[in-house]
């Protein structure tokens, strides 16, 4: 059976891909870095990793998704109001 790819290409004007449902994370090289994205319950873990080693990550963050809701909303509220205004 064949694997199905982690990322989903995207034509839109904020992103290029998307993590496909069903996958929990994918592998990303950047010149001599390497990203590890993680989707987890509550958001997405972001690891960075020098290119061809086991150890630890050099970098990490992370963000979750009501977060991100929730700036949506504030965004959306805030293009609302200055609409409304003019």
């Amino acid at each position: 059976m064949k694997e199905k790819r982690a990322l989903i290409a995207k034509q839109s004007a904020f992103n290029d891909y998307e993590l496909r449902p069903g996958a929990n994370s994918v592998w990303i090289a950047v010149d001599k870095l390497v990203v590890h994205v993680i989707r987890t319950d509550e958001g997405v873990v972001a690891d960075i990793y020098p290119e061809n080693t086991e150890c630890e990550a050099l970098a990490s963050t992370y963000a979750f998704t009501n977060e991100a809701l929730e700036a949506m909303e504030n965004y959306a509220n805030a293009i609302s109001q200055n609409k409304q205004a003019k």
